[in-house]
């Protein structure tokens, strides 16, 4: 119940983002990014897939507490002097690096591993909030229903593709 009180409060805000920034509301369909021109449904702002640097945030999955400070620290840094960070945000170096950054709100294109081509389809939680503030792009390679999206559970093999996906929109 305090999900759809909290739902209906925040209704006035979303009218007033859709009807100031319409496109940050639309999905847009075969938005073709990267330097293979891969593509996506994309939703936010699409902006971002033009920004002179756009760098892959990769971080692997065994990576110490304080080696994912070092990473967090690093990339922090680099999307605070303007550079457009690319990544699915899997491994719990990368989603660290997500999380300080959508906090201050940098700028970043998240690729998801499922179709949000559906009518009724949109990213999820704050990644939808992040599309309509301006600062996150949020690209999904495969359509609704398609084999990749299937498994309940991310494969090496999916994670793996999306980083490549992320390597191909990334210039530096």
């Amino acid at each position: 119940m305090q999900h759809w009180i909290t739902y209906l409060r925040n209704n006035p805000r979303r009218l007033w983002i859709k009807y100031h920034f319409p496109d940050r509301y639309r999905k847009k369909h075969e938005f073709a990014a990267g330097k293979n021109r891969y593509p996506y449904t994309a939703m936010g702002e699409s902006f971002l897939v033009t920004y002179p640097e756009r760098v892959q945030v990769r971080c692997h999955r065994n990576l110490s507490d304080a080696e994912i400070q070092a990473e967090v620290a690093r990339y922090l840094d680099l999307a605070r002097s303007g550079v457009v960070l690319v990544s699915p945000f899997i491994s719990p170096g990368e989603k660290a690096v997500y999380e300080a950054c959508y906090a201050e709100h940098l700028k970043m294109i998240r690729i998801i591993n499922r179709g949000i081509d559906g009518q009724f389809k949109f990213p999820s939680g704050r990644d939808l909030e992040g599309c309509y503030a301006g600062f996150l792009l949020v690209l999904a390679p495969y359509m609704e229903g398609a084999p990749e999206t299937a498994d309940v559970r991310i494969s090496r093999a999916q994670c793996l593709n999306l980083n490549a996906f992320a390597e191909d929109l990334a210039t530096i």
